[in-house]
């Protein structure tokens, strides 16, 4: 499996901060598959499996938000911080590097404790 190159890799106390509103305009997205986005997820977060991420970013603009239900994440954003988090960290890295090799590697972080911590921390 393949490491991103430039992603930047958040902690809980930034996930924290996120869902509390101090990181407004950042984008989270849960890259776990939807059945586990389901059981649940990070609040804020938008579903786009890892499986579907670099496809989805190849997508026209209005076709991914009809297909996802939010903005396609811009190329080459430096205004909007790009989040991904999964289960654990395996995915959230394939999905990272995808996002990289889509253009996306401009502020990408990764929380690789995922959904798994944030649920033990907040006794979900």
């Amino acid at each position: 499996m393949s490491t991103p190159a430039f992603a930047k890799e958040v902690d809980y106390k930034y996930i924290s901060e996120l869902v509390s509103g101090e990181h407004k305009n950042a984008l989270l997205i849960d890259v776990r598959r939807p059945d586990e986005f389901a059981a649940g997820f990070i609040p804020g977060a938008h579903n786009l499996p890892s499986a579907d991420f670099a496809a989805a970013l190849k997508l026209e603009p209005d076709e991914f938000k009809t297909k996802y239900g939010f903005e396609q994440p811009k190329q080459n954003n430096t205004d909007r911080p790009l989040v991904l988090y999964c289960g654990g960290g395996s995915r959230c890295k394939t999905a990272a590097v995808a996002a990289e090799l889509g253009g996306r590697a401009e502020n990408l972080f990764v929380y690789y404790k995922g959904y798994r911590e944030y649920k033990l921390m907040n006794n979900l």
